[in-house]
């Protein structure tokens, strides 16, 4: 697999290294679909993650408002985790007093 190391880093920063399976799947996803993985990655955590120039507070709040619009419960979980992995609770408050 070919991931840069800016969307490695970013991604084990927010996930502290937490490889994703998904439901009923046992294996991490990059075992089972790794060419999946390294577009994806290299998509969300180093071409898009740093786009714009917004603070951590309100990046935080696009991705939860964006997976509670989405409808993604199992996602949302999955990056609410990383939000609070990375310190984001005034966000978090944030996102609970607009839903």
């Amino acid at each position: 697999m070919n991931i840069t190391k800016k969307a490695l880093e970013k991604h084990d920063e927010i996930f502290n290294g937490v490889k994703y399976a998904p439901a009923g799947e046992n294996r991490p996803m990059d075992e089972t679909n790794p060419e999946y993985v390294e577009t994806f990655l290299n998509f969300a955590f180093d071409e898009v993650y740093e786009h714009g120039n917004y603070d951590k507070k309100l990046r935080w709040m696009i991705i939860l408002a964006s997976m509670i619009a989405q409808n993604t419960r199992d996602r949302y979980k999955v990056f609410l985790a990383g939000a609070l992995n990375n310190r984001n609770s005034n966000a978090i408050t944030s996102i609970y007093r607009l839903s």
